[in-house]
This record gives C-alpha cells, sequence and structure tokens, in this order.
C-alpha cells in the first residue's frame, strides 16, 4: 500500500512539470539570476500555415501513409511559431492525438505566446528550467529530458502504444532515454544539428537514426538561411559593441555561418584573424584583411571581438584567462551555450557578473592580467530573442519540410531489437531520403527565383545522385517515399505560395 502511494505521488508530481507559470525559486543572495525567461510576453502569436508541409501530407496518404494511433512523439524543439506549425499538421493530417506528444523547449529561445498555444492544443510540453549559474544550461536539459521520458513511459503502459519517434536537437533525448524502453517498442530518432551528431551515444543506439542535419537540402539551402539571421542580428549589435578602426575581429570556425560573417565584416574593412582546422574551409579566401592562424589561442589572444562558430567547445582545455590581455567579447552563433561551455562552468571559480549595455546582455569576468572579458547573451547564440522574429516562415518552411519529410520516413523504418539470440542488432545511420529532400527543396525553391544562385540550386537538387552523394548516412530505398515523393509525384506539384 505505502509503496503504490508512493509510486502513485511520484509520477502525480513528476506530472506537474509540464503545467505553465513554472518558476524557479532561490535565494538571490546566494545565487544570482543570470538568465531571464521573461522577454516575450505578448499574448497571441500567428502560427503560419506551411503549404509544403500539407502537400506532403496529401502525398503521403495518398499511397497508404494511414492514420498514427499507435505512435507517440517526444523531442527537444525550439518552440517557435512553425514549429507548432509542423506539428498542427502532423496531429490534423495524421490522426496522432495531441497528448501523445511529449515536447520541451529551450529556454533561451521559446516563444511563450507558440508555448501557450501548444499546451491549449493538448501537447505535452514541459516547462522550461531556468539556468541559476552560467554552464547549467546541459544539466538542466538533462534533468528535464529525463523527467519527459518518465512521464512517456508511464504514458506508453497506459495506452498500449507501440512505435516512438524522437525529434531530436542536439542529441537530448537520445543520450537519456531509458534502457530498457527501447528493448519494448518500435523506434526511430531524427536528429537535425550537427552538435547532435558529435554526442557519444550516437552510433550505440539500436534504432535507425535519420540524419537531417548533414543532408544536402539542409546543407546548401538552410545554412545560408542561418547565415542570413545571423548576419542581421551581427547588423544590429555591432554598432553597439566597442568598436573603432583598430578593432580587431576573429572568427573560430570558417564553415557556413563562419565564412558568411567573415566576408561581412570583410566588405566594411575591418581586419579579421580566423581559425579552421579543415583545411578546404579556406578554399575561396582571398583578401589583404584576412589572417589564417593555426590555433584557437592565435585568434583570442589576437582579436578584441571573436565569434565562435564551430558547433564545439572551443574553450575547452584553452586558458582564456592567461590569454586575454585586453578586452574583449565573446559571441556564440551556435547551438545552446556549446561554443564556451567550459569557460561557463567554471563559474563556481571564476566571479561572473551580468551587465546590460544598450539592450545586449553579458557575463562579465577578468583575465589572469586583469583585462574584462564580456560573453555576449550569456554564452547562447545571438539569433534567438524568444520572439517570432527569430522564425521567419518563409524561411523555416525549409526546415519544416526536411524535419516533417523525416518524420513520415521514420514512422516507416520504426524498429525494435530482435530478440532471437542469433540476430546481430546495430542501429542504423539513415540518410534523410533524396526524395524526400527533392520534393522539399524544389517546393521551396519555386518561390526564391530571385536569389542569385537559384538556378545554380534547382540544377543541384534535378540531381537525385548529386543529393545521395552529398548527404550523410545510409541510403536505404524506401517505396513509399519514392512513390510519394518521386518524380511521378513531383509533377503535380502545385505552385506553393
Amino acid at each position: 500500500m505505502q509503496r503504490t502511494f508512493t509510486k502513485k505521488l511520484y509520477h502525480h508530481n513528476l506530472a506537474l512539470k509540464i503545467f505553465p507559470n513554472y518558476s524557479v525559486k532561490y535565494n538571490t543572495a546566494v545565487s544570482p539570476r543570470f538568465f531571464s525567461r521573461q522577454n516575450n510576453t505578448s499574448s497571441t502569436t500567428h502560427i503560419p500555415s506551411l503549404p509544403i508541409l500539407k502537400e506532403m501530407a496529401q502525398c503521403a496518404k495518398a499511397n497508404g501513409f494511414s492514420s498514427l494511433q499507435d505512435t507517440v512523439i517526444i523531442g527537444v524543439q525550439h518552440i517557435l511559431p512553425t514549429t507548432a506549425s509542423m506539428f498542427d499538421v502532423i496531429i490534423n493530417q495524421f490522426g496522432i492525438n495531441p497528448s501523445d506528444i511529449f515536447l520541451t523547449g529551450k529556454f533561451y529561445s521559446s516563444c511563450l505566446p507558440v508555448e501557450r498555444y501548444m499546451r491549449q492544443r493538448g501537447i505535452r510540453l514541459m516547462k522550461n528550467k531556468i539556468p541559476r549559474r552560467p554552464g547549467q544550461f546541459e544539466e538542466l536539459m538533462h534533468d528535464t529530458v529525463h523527467d519527459m521520458w518518465m512521464l512517456l513511459a508511464e504514458h506508453l503502459k497506459k495506452t498500449k502504444k507501440n512505435k516512438v519517434i524522437i525529434f531530436d536537437e542536439g542529441a537530448h533525448c537520445l543520450e537519456s532515454i531509458p534502457k530498457w524502453l527501447s528493448f519494448k517498442y518500435s523506434f526511430t530518432s531524427i536528429e537535425q544539428t550537427r552538435f547532435g551528431l558529435y554526442a557519444d551515444s550516437v552510433g550505440t543506439q539500436l534504432f535507425p537514426l535519420i540524419d537531417v542535419a548533414c543532408s544536402s537540402a539542409k546543407k546548401r539551402l538552410e545554412s545560408p538561411l542561418i547565415s542570413k539571421a545571423i548576419i542581421k542580428k551581427i547588423k544590429k549589435i555591432l554598432p553597439k559593441l566597442k568598436i573603432n578602426p583598430n578593432t580587431v575581429f576573429g572568427v573560430i570556425g570558417n564553415g557556413a555561418i563562419g565564412s558568411a560573417i567573415v566576408e561581412h565584416l570583410l566588405s566594411f574593412g575591418y581586419k579579421v584573424v580566423i581559425y579552421d582546422g579543415n583545411e578546404n574551409a579556406f578554399n575561396n579566401i582571398h583578401h589583404r584583411n584576412c589572417l589564417r592562424v593555426d590555433k584557437i589561442s592565435g585568434v583570442i589572444a589576437g582579436s578584441n571581438i571573436v565569434f565562435g562558430c564551430t558547433g564545439r567547445d572551443i574553450s575547452n582545455g584553452l586558458n582564456i584567462l592567461g590569454l586575454v590581455k585586453d578586452e574583449i567579447t565573446l559571441i556564440s552563433t551556435s547551438s545552446q551555450d556549446v561554443e564556451f561551455k567550459a569557460l561557463l562552468k567554471a563559474s563556481d571559480k571564476i566571479r561572473f557578473t551580468k551587465s546590460e549595455n544598450n539592450t545586449l546582455s553579458y557575463l562579465n569576468l577578468f583575465s589572469d592580467s586583469g583585462a574584462e572579458i564580456r560573453i555576449l547573451e550569456n554564452g547562447f547564440p545571438i539569433n534567438f530573442d524568444k520572439t517570432a522574429l527569430s522564425d521567419p516562415a518563409d524561411d523555416m518552411e525549409l526546415t519544416r519540410g526536411l524535419l516533417f519529410g523525416a518524420f513520415i520516413q521514420a514512422v516507416t523504418v520504426a524498429q525494435k531489437p530482435i530478440d532471437d539470440g542469433a540476430t546481430l542488432n546495430s542501429g542504423s545511420h539513415l540518410m534523410l531520403d533524396p526524395w524526400v529532400q527533392q520534393f522539399v527543396a524544389r517546393c521551396w525553391l519555386q518561390r526564391q527565383k530571385d536569389d542569385k544562385h537559384y538556378q545554380e540550386k534547382i540544377d543541384c537538387f534535378e540531381n537525385i545522385e548529386w543529393i545521395k552523394g552529398n548527404s550523410n548516412g545510409i541510403y536505404k530505398e524506401n517505396e513509399l517515399l519514392s512513390q510519394s515523393f518521386g518524380r511521378e509525384a513531383q509533377k503535380n506539384i502545385p505552385t506553393l505560395r
């Protein structure tokens, strides 16, 4: 009797975590509140229509993709208007009950009106936990995702569902999945960020993982959109930073985002110091104000304002406090607070303060020589402001289309381990289906004819072998997907507005 009551009380308390209006209370004299959740508090946010997703759903259903009453979804997503749009289509078109969807957002990007909308819709949206100290984000995310898995496991017992689709953003769900659960139900995981593919758990799972992050459509078409959003943000913040003609900028990571930042800074005549471990990252750079260095420490020591664009912890193993001799500003363009995580996690040894200057938020500390180190937006990516402005529907329809296609693919390949004692089980790393990529790319590119690279992009995505060759993961032919999104299906694509 006592054990049963305790178990019920545990699940009751756990379930409370999905309700809104949650706040973290603590002694501010002991633990200063570095991070605020209150930004966009407007009562409503428009949830846009995404025609590509609706067309994809109709194509899939016309080719036998049936109601998904046996399926549940769990995921980590940025809670933004087009995120709600995507799950609306999943619910409306495929018959998934909103209560079968378990999600958590990220406090630094979640749009509060969208959170309210999704909860009112019936989706099980966990409450964001706000860090008390720098570098605590990953720890709190792990706790939240663990709680979400416990709620999902209890839900699976009650509802007799048998298929679980993971929408992952940073491998948070994959890292925390209860091991026994993956033996009992059919699973597929969708990973949409390259950062998530670095996780140790990737490759150890016993079910398929669909790689959206390194699909050709995401790399070729989405990366410029992210770069555009970051450049737009940089244009706003540069006038508010301490810049003079002698300011030296540093860029660590010269991929799609880093190279766009370099190009923007060089166009204004600034001197830029760049590091990238990949020699091929410098094929198109020739400029008298561009200096390449062979170590990250060279960028830190030689720059006044540094952009981290690697998707990894560039501060790990680096003595930033010893390297910095003059004031420096560190800015992240990557997922969560990864770029300067080791530095942020040293907050128990380093005294941080928080300041705001011209609407910019910083964490401040001092180097060994007394120089001020400012970490902009507390180490989180600068392209999120918790409003719909971070989520332009015309651009994000591409991202949501790829994720939606991955979801349809995930349902068709979900599996649980074979326990016959003879079969060798291993989790496959699957390519996002090239027909899905081509369908989404062609629909989306219809509206991009003013893009100076339009014809080049169209030509690339006309070639299915090029899509395969430029996407990571194993290609496995999937009849439902090829029939739903292949050449014959594309002949009837309307001009989607």
